[in-house]
């Protein structure tokens, strides 16, 4: 069964280009070390904080994503907040996969 982290996103519209930019660039590769899947999505529904986009990470089971989340994932948003210091506001969540199957 696959883990899921989930980090959802509200960022300034001031900065949406260059943010993208700093995600695909060095947060993602930097996540991609630690999981086997990554999925980069916009949300459609945006409230007043601005655009929203969610990041999901695929981890092949529980342990290895609490490490992620305990040891490299604090360090990722700290230099994402450094680098764009009001500009974003975030939260996270952990998904467990439901198989549908019988």
């Amino acid at each position: 069964m696959r883990v899921v982290h989930n980090t959802t996103f509200h960022v300034d519209e001031a900065i949406e280009g260059e943010w993208i930019e700093a995600l695909a660039r060095e947060y993602i590769p930097a996540a991609r070390e630690s999981c086997i899947q990554t999925l980069f999505t916009r949300v459609r529904v945006a409230g007043e904080a601005g655009p929203a986009f969610s990041l999901q990470l695929f981890f092949d089971g529980e342990e290895a994503c609490r490490r992620f989340a305990e040891e490299k994932l604090p360090g990722q948003l700290d230099l994402l907040a450094r680098r764009f210091p009001g500009g974003f506001q975030y939260f996270c969540s952990t998904l467990e996969e439901v198989s549908h199957e019988p």
